[in-house]
């Protein structure tokens, strides 16, 4: 596994529609060093995304979701967060 490939989750307050959901993904993907992007199936306010960390920063992403034209508000999931909401514990 590449060391350089990190996970985050964000967290997005707004509830977005299909097509602003699609937008969004789309971009975050057209980001440099973005792996994958993945909305919950559950939970459309919650983003996973893995990312090349020599490459882009996860602050740089959170950035990228706040300036979006949707002016969505967002933060990082804490890591024990991201496990529940993957994992269900």
């Amino acid at each position: 596994m590449n060391e350089s490939i990190k996970s985050l989750g964000v967290h997005i307050n707004e509830t977005l529609d299909t097509q602003q959901i699609a937008v969004l993904g789309t971009a975050l993907r057209e980001l440099d060093g973005v792996v994958s992007v993945r909305f919950h199936s559950d939970d459309k306010h919650i983003v996973f995304v893995s990312y090349h960390a020599d490459q882009v920063t996860s602050q740089e992403i959170l950035n990228l979701v706040t300036s979006h034209p949707f002016g969505i508000y967002a933060d990082f999931l804490p890591p024990n967060e991201i496990h529940a909401q993957l994992y269900g514990s």
